[in-house]
């Protein structure tokens, strides 16, 4: 199984260019936040999160979308899931681009014990939330519990009320020493200069979130993993 994984998308039109590079990969994951940035105008966000969805419909069973801590103050309302970008000039069309295709999103992709999140599961959020962390009961939890969800949880670290943040929010330093034994995470969320991965054999956990670096090359900005 060949496995791409691409990182915060932003309104960025990058993900094409690695699209376009024909990979030969089985799936692709995108790990959220496809909205919200600081100088690319509406239209481009709009049109560019319009045109993932197109590439998720024309491949459903190859291309996976995970919702980020930006797309859910769409999804849902701002005032329950505010963060930095948010532009409330865009709000009523994107609220209804995501919930006419909610269908198409997803909260966590499992393959084997690799396990994509948008932004990561701390070994103490694992505890607080679930001994035995699975897509399965994550996206269950995210399509059951609604706003309520412990999933959602802002830690201190990003400003929240919450011990520690949930797999919306947890911050790069709660996960980067905590990770789960067991599971080879790959999440988003936290920028950073290259793509990095702290672990071992028996659980790490590894940050994409490069898209917007500049000064990398189209091809140090993704992710591709080869599982047996």
């Amino acid at each position: 199984m060949k496995i791409l994984s691409i990182g915060d998308i932003h309104g960025s039109t990058q993900w094409k260019d690695i699209i376009n590079l024909k990979l030969d990969q089985d799936l692709t994951i995108f790990v959220g936040d496809y909205v919200d940035h600081w100088t690319y105008s509406n239209d481009q966000i709009c049109n560019n999160l319009i045109d993932l969805i197109e590439f998720k419909k024309h491949n459903l069973n190859k291309v996976i979308l995970l919702l980020g801590n930006h797309d859910l103050q769409y999804l849902f309302s701002f005032e329950s899931f505010g963060c930095s970008g948010y532009r409330p000039e865009m709000y009523f069309g994107l609220h209804k681009i995501f919930n006419d295709n909610k269908d198409l999103f997803q909260v966590a992709y499992q393959y084997k014990n690799y396990l994509w999140t948008h932004a990561g599961i701390s070994d103490g959020w694992r505890k607080i939330f679930h001994s035995e962390i699975t897509a399965d009961n994550l996206n269950e939890e995210f399509n059951t519990s609604g706003i309520y969800s412990c999933i959602y949880d802002v830690g201190k670290r990003r400003g929240g009320p919450n011990i520690i943040g949930g797999i919306f929010w947890a911050d790069f330093r709660e996960t980067y020493c905590q990770y789960v034994e067991g599971l080879h995470q790959i999440v988003g969320h936290t920028k950073i200069d290259k793509i990095e991965n702290n672990g071992d054999e028996n659980g790490s956990i590894r940050f994409i979130d490069v898209l917007e670096n500049k000064n990398l090359d189209i091809r140090d900005k993704y992710h591709l993993l080869k599982i047996e």
